[in-house]
């Protein structure tokens, strides 16, 4: 079976994939190496085993659900799930990994005036941060519940209904800096989406994971690919992206996630009155997130 394109702004909707059926990824998506090994985790929509490349050891899913199976998902169950924790706590802390994200790309890039896309924007946290910076800064978001959220709040955030109008938009849009935090675990094409941010900047924050802690793998909140540095940054390199950036970031793997170190977490929540023990811009190489500043092949600047 061939490998799924990349896609590029010309046509980012296409893909050589059977669109609307469930087909089986013999290669990997990161680093496009055929060396994949069954896990004895299975992932949570079709109940097959997770498979791990032998190169830059990416975790996906083997058979990856059609589009029918992944927007009933998004749009029904886990939309409902994500709403029901959304109070002041929450935004409170989206705002904090907001903020601390803009940090990071202000290392490299001044927000003032800059053209910024958020991509897969949630509830419009770091599309509020960045204007507040100065930026000209919008989101496109899937979820109809945190797209009502964000215009009741007159955030310039857009509905948009699949991973090709995620792609077009980018391309149509033409932004300097691409943000694109929590969604490459989500999407069956990454690749693709992030063809689309060739011409300016990207900025990814993907959950880090890593196969000796079984407890990640607990509750899989959808993802299909389960990222490690090695296998981020194989996936820019191969599609030509230059990393001035990437590393993790946060608590450790190992204190977040661990069932024997539950003692750990909750005396750090105690201190820090923060779910994360405050550790948003914390440099950590095993940290829970792992974040990458990119500059695209086609960036003129």
């Amino acid at each position: 079976m061939s490998q799924r394109s990349a896609g590029a702004c010309g046509n980012p909707g296409e893909s050589s994939s059977q669109a609307g059926s469930d087909f089986d990824t013999d290669r990997c998506i990161a680093c496009n190496s055929a060396g994949m090994a069954r896990l004895e985790v299975k992932d949570q929509f079709l109940g097959h085993p997770l498979q791990q490349c032998a190169s830059c050891q990416h975790i996906q899913v083997a058979v990856v659900p059609d589009a029918e199976r992944l927007q009933s998902y998004y749009l029904k169950g886990y939309s409902n799930r994500r709403a029901n924790h959304v109070d002041s706590r929450y935004l409170a802390i989206m705002a904090r990994r907001a903020e601390a994200q803009l940090d990071l790309c202000m290392q490299w890039r001044p927000l003032s005036d800059l053209r910024l896309l958020d991509v897969g924007c949630g509830y419009g946290s770091l599309v509020a941060a960045a204007n507040r910076r100065g930026a000209i800064a919008e989101g496109l978001e899937i979820d109809p519940q945190a797209v009502a959220h964000c215009r009741r709040l007159d955030l310039p955030v857009n509905n948009v209904d699949s991973e090709a109008t995620l792609a077009e938009a980018i391309c149509e849009r033409a932004p300097q800096l691409v943000v694109i935090s929590h969604v490459l675990e989500h999407v069956t094409d990454p690749a693709r989406l992030l063809s689309a941010c060739s011409r300016g900047w990207v900025m990814i924050e993907v959950p880090a994971y890593d196969v000796e802690i079984p407890e990640q793998f607990d509750d899989q909140e959808g993802h299909l690919n389960f990222f490690n540095l090695a296998s981020l940054k194989s996936l820019l390199v191969r599609l030509a992206f230059e990393p001035v950036v990437l590393d993790g970031f946060g608590p450790s793997m190992d204190t977040y996630w661990r069932a024997r170190n539950i003692w750990k977490r909750r005396l750090g929540r105690l201190i820090s009155r923060d779910h994360f023990m405050g550790r948003y811009s914390s440099h950590c190489s095993r940290g829970i997130w792992m974040r990458a500043l990119a500059r695209g092949s086609r960036c003129a600047s």
